[in-house]
């Protein structure tokens, strides 16, 4: 990369000033800009880069910088200098990209708005596909608060715990298919629970030895009536992936169906309100 030599800024080079770096880019394609308009304040001095960088030697301290390029909003940031703190990297906004990126943030916030719902509803799998989709959001500089991670992660052990605990006394009580059921579901959500491995495997086993031959046609017959508590949970996660994504139309007949199967199941009837007030927005009433 060409060194920019600014001789205002290099007449400033003391023993005591550090040589920063400073980059220009895109703050989508991150592509980097050149001929952007700098002024640095502290200083009442400006000039025009050539290409995306630049290399004033500055003494430690704050400054404030205001960068002005064709078809970029302005951005006035301030900034530390110190012999530890001595890259920047600054990125402007392209005026047709504001639009785009309020639209980002408003994804972000609604995905967020979800996960902390589903953490307070102890509701980990789907907590689990937010945390992911929201993590994806780090390179557009929206990030989850660190106390809300730290919680999700006590909140995931104290919820596997859980399910381990039902699992083990389904076990012990000789009801293997509920036991199947809840190891099942640690392992969907973490494979690398070798406890629940071990015990989904070693309970269908028991279940196998347990059932008649007699009673699997009004056990089929049971299910194409109805569906099995796990099923439902499925159905009820696809709706919240369509709530998510702003597909509340879709996302309002998934839940109407899971209540459909059951009608006591209130994270379902949650969303179901959420959902029509989304909606409603939407329509302007």
């Amino acid at each position: 990369m060409v060194i920019i030599f600014i001789g205002f800024l290099y007449a400033q080079n003391t023993v005591e000033s550090i040589n920063v770096q400073c980059t220009i880019r895109d703050s989508l394609s991150k592509a980097t800009i050149p001929c952007v308009r700098v002024t640095i304040e502290n200083l009442n001095k400006s000039f025009t880069t050539l290409k995306s960088a630049f290399y004033p030697s500055l003494p430690p301290g704050e400054y404030i910088i205001i960068l002005e390029a064709p078809d970029y909003e302005t951005l006035k940031k301030q900034f530390n200098v110190s012999a530890t703190n001595n890259n920047f990297v600054f990125e402007m906004v392209k005026l047709t990209d504001r639009s785009l990126l309020s639209q980002q943030y408003n994804t972000f916030t609604a995905g967020l708005d979800s996960f902390n719902y589903s953490l307070k509803n102890m509701d980990m799998p789907a907590a689990k596909k937010l945390f992911k989709t929201l993590q994806e959001f780090r390179d557009r500089k929206f990030f989850i608060d660190d106390k809300i991670i730290q919680n999700y992660y006590s909140l995931q052990k104290t919820w596997i715990d859980s399910l381990m605990n039902q699992a083990r006394i389904k076990e012990d009580s000789t009801s293997y298919a509920e036991a199947f059921y809840y190891y099942r579901k640690v392992v969907e959500f973490d494979s690398s629970q070798v406890e629940a491995i071990n015990g989904m495997h070693r309970v269908d086993s028991l279940l196998l030895i347990k059932n008649k031959p007699q009673s699997t046609g009004q056990v089929v017959q049971s299910v194409k009536k109805s569906k099995t508590p796990e099923e439902i949970e499925i159905l009820f996660q696809s709706g919240v992936s369509k709530f998510i994504a702003g597909e509340f139309k879709d996302a309002l007949k998934i839940f109407k169906e899971v209540l459909k199967y059951n009608p006591n199941h209130s994270k379902a009837q949650e969303y179901l309100k959420r959902t029509e007030a989304r909606l409603k927005i939407l329509e302007g009433k």
